[in-house]
């Protein structure tokens, strides 16, 4: 008797393995493309990042924004012919959206999402959101709620999400430089 007892609690532990296994595949297929994409970014960055001068631990603000300076000109440099989509692929980016959107339908999110939003904190200047383009350092950067985050691809130190109105930008953070974007990515 005990033996047929086993045999159902065996296949439905089997089941439900493969149902686990089954949904880690599909996971693992969300995003598809996008973390080879900022592996790429990063081993370009490091890479012109080795060929500046090192940022002295004792440097002050001055010669930090020098720095900074350089470290997005040498990227723009290495990457003359970036572009929207080129990270944030149209394949990536719906699966971003569909993530986003169904994360801004929940009232807590929303707000937190306007939440130091340049577009939505009474400022009247419209950030123009470009490749390439330096992030204004006088402008606010919005962060992204930590329950959306956990539904995202995490990203490497130096970059990082933030949303300029309903776009979602992708951010080096050291050089404020706008790597990619997906508009109307909450829209």
């Amino acid at each position: 008797m005990r033996q047929s007892g086993l045999k159902p609690a065996l296949l439905t532990a089997a089941f439900v393995l493969l149902l686990t296994s089954q949904a880690a595949v599909a996971g693992s297929a969300r995003f598809a493309g996008f973390p080879k994409s900022v592996k790429n970014y990063i081993d370009l960055r490091h890479k012109v990042e080795s060929e500046l001068p090192k940022l002295s631990a004792k440097a002050n603000a001055e010669q930090i924004a020098q720095h900074r300076t350089r470290l997005a000109e040498a990227l723009r440099a290495a990457r003359p012919n970036a572009r929207q989509g080129d990270i944030f692929t149209p394949e990536v980016s719906k699966e971003f959206k569909q993530v986003l959107r169904a994360a801004t339908r929940k009232k807590s999110v929303k707000d937190a999402v306007r939440e130091g939003n340049p577009t939505t904190e009474g400022n009247p200047a419209k950030i123009k959101l470009a490749v390439n383009a330096q992030y204004p350092v006088d402008e606010p950067v919005s962060t992204v709620p930590p329950a959306v985050l956990l539904e995202l691809p995490e990203l490497p130190e130096v970059l990082k999400y933030c949303f300029v109105g309903t776009s979602l930008v992708l951010l080096d953070a050291q050089s404020n430089l706008i790597i990619d974007y997906i508009p109307n990515a909450t829209a």
